[in-house]
């Protein structure tokens, strides 16, 4: 239906509705696309967002863009100084989370860890696979690139992606912990990768519940979670402690989750996501490995320093986008604060090896 402007005609969603932000070629003859009424209970509900729309999807705090959705925690800006932008509205490229994506990629050696898993999964069953908080869909596009056979969709509560994916690509705007629109067992594989920001503690198990739901048997879910604890792996127990060897970001790292303990955000996830896909009874093949991550150039290896470097910029710009939440939250004055992120940046650019532990678990479904 036309609205006489050339474009669409779109509503506004109500509260709690799944938006599409944009998809791949729609032709009626591409199967990719067709098959969304065969595995949604909500395709006919799904509307698409306009980009005037978009400026709801956003509020302005402190001088930054925030996402307007009051019920998820996340603390981080979406703005100008953390992305590059090209027609605002039409392109967001967030960059920090671009260049997490290919620091996690190098990291990792490969854009998902156990690669043949993944490809035996999506080679087996509905041909979909399913991102949680997917932020700039970078995750989406490479796996679509990939597998251009699999339909992948992103899911996130702010839009933010490109607006113009390719055609086996599909980015929607929802609230993750709420009920998810596919049908039953109509995914191969669900990844969620860094969500202990975007999703409080009591609702991850909400979440999960969706994820074993919407997974078909033999499923597969990929979680991707950082320790948010700096660590040295190569010093000695009395200079391994990081109250010694980088107290400025070590503290802001605690008053960071004191600052999220509030609004019922744990930054000790990681930890917990083994034992909750074992409670929940619903999964096999539970495994679990650990990613050390470089911070800094102040390494031994070359690979290291080069990859540390990019990494100590993600976590420098990560500073400076937790000022404002944590200068609202009271729990520190606002000269202290700066001073602390004066110190905790110098850490992050000259301390000799320090490490962020990035965790990954994979699980099969019963």
């Amino acid at each position: 239906m036309d609205d006489g402007s050339g474009r669409p005609s779109t509503r506004h969603p109500s509260a709690g509705q799944p938006v599409l932000l944009n998809s791949g070629d729609m032709s009626d003859d591409n199967a990719l696309d067709d098959d969304e009424d065969v595995h949604s209970d909500a395709s006919s509900d799904l509307v698409e967002v306009s980009e005037e729309d978009i400026c709801d999807s956003f509020v302005t705090r402190d001088g930054r863009l925030f996402h307007s959705h009051g019920s998820l925690p996340y603390p981080l800006p979406a703005d100008g100084l953390e992305q590059h932008v090209s027609h605002f509205f039409r392109t967001y490229l967030i960059w920090r989370l671009k260049v997490q994506n290919e620091v996690l990629k190098a990291l990792m050696g490969s854009i998902c860890p156990e690669m043949q898993l993944v490809r035996e999964v999506l080679a087996s069953g509905t041909g979909r696979a399913l991102d949680l908080c997917t932020g700039t869909g970078q995750w989406v596009l490479d796996m679509a690139s990939m597998f251009p056979n699999v339909k992948f969709i992103g899911v996130d509560i702010v839009p933010i992606q490109t607006r113009r994916p390719p055609r086996n690509a599909q980015f929607e705007i929802a609230d993750v912990t709420e009920p998810f629109r596919h049908l039953d067992g109509s995914f191969d594989l669900v990844h969620a990768r860094c969500t202990a920001f975007s999703v409080s503690d009591h609702k991850y198990p909400i979440m999960l519940r969706e994820v074993v739901r919407v997974l078909r048997g033999g499923g597969l879910f990929i979680s991707g979670e950082f320790k948010n604890y700096p660590a040295f792996p190569s010093r000695r127990a009395e200079s391994a402690d990081p109250n010694v060897s980088c107290p400025s970001f070590h503290r802001f790292l605690m008053l960071t989750a004191q600052a999220l303990h509030r609004l019922g955000v744990r930054l000790n996830l990681f930890h917990k996501i083994p034992l909750l896909l074992e409670e929940s009874g619903s999964f096999y093949g539970i495994s679990r490995r650990s990613f050390q991550l470089p911070i800094g150039n102040r390494h031994p290896e070359e690979s290291n320093r080069i990859l540390g470097s990019q990494a100590a910029e993600i976590f420098i710009n990560f500073v400076k986008a937790m000022e404002s939440f944590l200068r609202s939250s009271g729990i520190i004055t606002r000269e202290h604060l700066q001073e602390l992120m004066r110190g905790s940046i110098y850490e992050l650019q000259h301390v000799n090896g320090l490490v962020m532990d990035y965790d990954v678990v994979c699980a099969r479904k019963r």
